[in-house]
């Protein structure tokens, strides 16, 4: 897995801070589309836009050229971890992104968006393959701005907190992708662009319109399911960001991770009652 946090590329750069790319087996799953011939119109209007990359969008529009930083990188307890902040992509927002590798089959994301005021939050996650069993929904009118123009087959349906959306790849192989957010948001799935024109590629996106937004992604290599809840999280200072998720694998392992990128005093609730407290940027409990 790889996450890209840091200087813009000038003119060749595009606006996909915190963008992430996920290879396992053989194959990119989770993809950065590239790029096409300069030229054609596709190339801005879709390779050289955010939503085309698995990152934040605000407002509809591309992120502004900006530098981020690595907060924390490391190992704990056997799970590989990285914490970074996108810099100043949009005016007023905060995005930091932390990712934990477990083993060979799991993978979670942990988002935390925060804004000055109201506004619409998009993140997108483009997954290589075809849907399996995808929930009703609503067929949804993509605006006719950048990236979202391109979109086919767009429909949209309420996620009520937690949801779990699955792909297959290729034949014989699904990926289970399990969401879940701190309030309800809305949940649309497209068709994107990979390669070329014509290569679609399934792309999830959460939306929701508010000041902030924590979201998390456990996506199952294997197909099973990953089971995410919040534990219950006090921080001081009370405004600092933090979020504290309990991961349940399928084979019966729990984790509970808290991503505190202010390094606040947080005070976490485990399962079984007792209280943990951490001040680290990201911090494993087993």
């Amino acid at each position: 897995l790889c996450l890209k946090y840091g200087p813009h590329g000038g003119g060749h750069g595009h606006p996909d801070k915190l963008n992430f790319v996920l290879y396992a087996r053989g194959q990119v799953l989770a993809l950065d589309p590239g790029i096409t011939r300069y030229g054609v119109p596709i190339h801005r209007g879709w390779y050289k836009t955010t939503l085309a990359h698995n990152t934040l969008v605000v407002d509809e529009a591309n992120q502004k050229p900006a530098e981020g930083k690595c907060l924390a990188f490391g190992d704990e307890g056997g799970v590989e971890f990285v914490v970074a902040e996108a810099g100043d992509i949009y005016d007023g927002v905060r995005f930091v992104r932390s990712i934990a590798l477990l083993d060979g089959n799991v993978v979670v994301v942990i988002d935390q968006v925060r804004c000055g005021g109201e506004r619409l939050l998009d993140v997108a996650l483009h997954l290589r393959g075809q849907w399996v069993n995808l929930p009703d929904g609503s067929k949804w009118a993509p605006p006719n701005k950048d990236g979202y123009r391109y979109l086919r087959e767009a429909t949209v349906r309420r996620l009520e907190r937690k949801a779990v959306i699955q792909v297959r790849p290729k034949e014989g192989w699904q990926i289970a992708t399990a969401l879940l957010t701190d309030a309800p948001a809305d949940l649309i799935t497209a068709f994107g662009i990979g390669n070329h024109a014509e290569d679609l590629v399934p792309m999830l996106v959460v939306r929701r319109r508010a000041s902030a937004l924590t979201l998390v992604w456990g996506i199952g290599l294997d197909g099973q399911p990953i089971a995410l809840s919040w534990r219950p999280v006090r921080a001081e200072p009370p405004d600092a960001i933090v979020a504290a998720v309990e991961v349940r694998l399928p084979n019966g392992k729990v984790y509970t991770f808290v991503a505190n990128p202010d390094r606040a005093t947080a005070q976490v609730t485990l399962p079984d009652g007792t209280a943990w407290q951490t001040k680290a940027v990201f911090s494993v409990h087993r």
